[in-house]
């Protein structure tokens, strides 16, 4: 389905303090969002930024695997024509 996943490991300086530049793709649109992991195990995740923005996908991906699969119910991929 052409979707990639490109984790990015981020070091934190010592005043505990990062900055983020969002790619803006030449073609296409591109989500990001950061996950930390804390030392006891919590797990903390930002909201997702899309870029460039107002561009978003208006169709679900092909569903050439279950990973490239929708969630039923969300309106992408979906037959809205009744049955």
């Amino acid at each position: 389905c052409g979707i990639r996943y490109k984790p990015l490991t981020i070091d934190i300086p010592a005043n505990n303090k990062i900055s983020i530049t969002l790619n803006e793709p030449k073609t296409g649109w591109e989500a990001t969002y950061i996950e930390a992991t804390f030392n006891d195990g919590y797990v903390a995740t930002s909201q997702v930024y899309i870029t460039p923005d107002e561009k978003y996908p208006q169709t679900a991906p092909p569903s050439v695997n279950a990973a490239c699969q929708t969630l039923p119910g969300r309106g992408l991929g979906e037959n809205d024509s009744p049955d």
